[in-house]
């Protein structure tokens, strides 16, 4: 592990003047943190030299500063049913701990993956790049369930060749404070993704999800739905925005973040855009926030369940649907079950 103290963190970590950080308090994300050190995960095939992605252009300044490290690559081929697991590991309480992961996806490959954060100290800055060739199709999971002195920042960068296919999910269960960054490029026509996200936040929890979709070529198709839920004084926020170049012709996009606050005190925000400079598409986008439903809790209570237990299901009901949208079974029975256990 390679340490470096005494660094400027501020210049390093983006600043709230940007529009993509406005409501990310970047300054709490990075408290106490006075030294940072790179590592590579002891389960790679192999320690590689990171190259970075010409379509990439947000990268916060903190991940360029980690380029020239070593990150932890991963080749996957063939057709299995098997979960490839990477584990996040901890560094110290004082520490940002930066890793940097490529997974290649082969041509007709079928693979899945699942990157779980077990950190609870420090700040984990994880930077992932996945390379999804042609016919390929990889079903990915960003897991990080109840660690709740965990502080987490990753940036996903995923490019998309022809007719892959994506199943990518990012599931954020009581971390201290977590922002994601997702960026997805469309470089081949037919691919084809389905992005979910789930964000159960209470206490003083922050969980801020960023995503980008460019579509740079046509006939390509995505699905977005982002949901959480909130208690005390959470706050999330989420910002997204799908791009269509003029090449990029017959797209079809949707995007859905929904959010239910359980207390008057809990903050969510939301910024759905779409940039659009193609005329033959399908993109919609669109963001709700609310309560829980009084009539649907009238008329469970005169069914006979107590309120509490009404309040349990109702919820449990509105976020369970992005584990239905998991496409591993073993994870879906696992994610219901951390939903029921955190709420």
């Amino acid at each position: 592990m390679e340490k470096t103290t005494a660094f400027q963190l501020d210049l390093m970590l983006p600043s709230r003047k940007s529009e993509d950080y406005l409501y990310t308090d970047v300054a709490v994300l990075a408290a106490g943190i006075d030294a940072v050190a790179s590592t590579v995960c002891a389960d790679a095939d192999s320690e590689v030299d990171f190259v970075l992605p010409s379509a990439e252009t947000d990268r916060p300044a903190l991940f360029v500063a980690s380029q020239a490290k070593k990150a932890a690559y991963y080749s996957l081929d063939g057709q299995s049913a098997d979960i490839k697991y990477i584990t996040i590991e901890d560094g110290a309480d004082n520490q940002l701990t930066a890793q940097t992961i490529i997974v290649e996806v082969k041509a007709n490959a079928q693979r899945n993956v699942v990157i779980k954060f077990a950190a609870q100290k420090g700040l984990s800055a994880v930077d992932i790049y996945i390379k999804m060739a042609a016919e390929s199709a990889a079903n990915v999971v960003l897991w990080q369930d109840r660690a709740t002195k965990a502080r987490i920042f990753t940036h996903t960068i995923v490019d998309m060749q022809k007719s892959a296919k994506l199943n990518i999910s990012t599931i954020n269960i009581r971390a201290a404070h977590v922002r994601n960054n997702l960026r997805i490029n469309y470089l081949g026509e037919n691919a084809e993704s389905q992005i979910s996200g789930l964000y159960i936040a209470a206490d003083d929890n922050r969980i801020d999800n960023s995503t980008i979709v460019r579509h740079a070529v046509g006939h390509c198709t995505c699905e977005q739905l982002y949901k959480g839920v909130l208690n005390d004084h959470a706050t999330t926020a989420f910002s997204g925005l799908i791009v269509v170049d003029p090449d990029a012709q017959k797209t079809l996009a949707n995007q859905v973040n929904r959010s239910m606050l359980l207390s008057k005190d809990a903050r969510a925000y939301a910024k759905p855009q779409l940039e659009i400079y193609a005329d033959d598409v399908r993109c919609n986008h669109g963001s709700t926030t609310g309560q829980i439903d009084k009539d649907q809790l009238f008329y469970m209570q005169a069914r006979g369940i107590s309120e509490e237990e009404a309040r349990q299901m109702l919820v449990a009901a509105f976020v369970c649907e992005i584990a239905e949208r998991l496409p591993i079974e073993e994870l879906e029975e696992k994610l219901v079950d951390s939903i029921k256990n955190s709420l």
